[in-house]
């Protein structure tokens, strides 16, 4: 009896309090930016000279006040040649109070030709925060043709059928002051007669992706649960 009586008291209680209440949060994976750069501008040119492009300009940009100092972000989009193929690639640079930053290595096809009947044009939001993480949402359209065999003999081109995707990317600034940002997460597309649509929250640092996969992204695998973010 009085076994069972400090069970109840002491252990079950204590077992309980360290039960979780559900599966453990995974790390969302996440890679630094290269600087840093005494300017936008010169991130730029980085850029440009790196990718070998054209040209480069900035695009929609953002800005907030935070405790260290004034947090920006830019997008960048470079006109570069691809297989002869005139066509951009786009970037995201970010500020921290150490400098600027720019995403690179993750370079994004933003506009232009991807073959005799295919095509890609991409839209930038402005950048934006919540809870201290920057949030970059942008949707790209694809444009995807091809040839039929006519009757008569010969091909034709076929209409080309639309695939639009929604994407997001959160980046911050860890107690290192070098941003680090995540691969781009699908947050929505459709192609034909399929279709998906994920909603992305924050919760005391953990994102949380929820949503219903009805046919599934051609462009993008859809990442579902609840991802830890731990910037360094």
């Amino acid at each position: 009896m009085l076994k069972a009586y400090w069970l109840a008291v002491h252990l079950l209680p204590a077992l309980s309090a360290s039960s979780p209440a559900g599966p453990p949060a995974q790390p969302l994976e996440v890679h630094r930016l290269a600087g840093p750069y005494p300017s936008l501008p010169a991130v730029a040119r980085r850029v440009k000279r790196d990718w070998d492009a054209s040209r480069c300009k900035s695009g929609p940009a953002g800005a907030r006040q935070a405790a260290s100092g004034a947090i920006e972000a830019a997008w960048l989009r470079c006109e570069v040649s691809v297989a002869g193929a005139r066509g951009t690639e786009c970037a995201l640079a970010v500020r921290s109070a150490k400098g600027w930053y720019v995403d690179g290595d993750h370079r994004l096809r933003c506009g232009g030709r991807l073959g005799a009947l295919s095509s890609v044009q991409a839209r930038f939001d402005g950048p934006t925060w919540k809870d201290g993480v920057l949030w970059a949402t942008f949707d790209v359209e694809t444009m995807e043709g091809e040839w039929s065999e006519r009757p008569e003999g010969g091909k034709a081109a076929v209409s080309p059928r639309p695939d639009k995707n929604r994407w997001l990317i959160l980046c911050s600034a860890g107690p290192s002051g070098v941003p680090s940002c995540s691969e781009a997460l699908v947050l929505g597309c459709s192609s034909g007669d399929s279709s998906a649509t994920v909603s992305a929250r924050l919760r005391r640092r953990r994102l949380v992706l929820t949503g219903k996969e009805e046919g599934g992204c051609d462009r993008g695998n859809i990442l579902l649960g609840t991802f830890r973010l731990d910037f360094r």
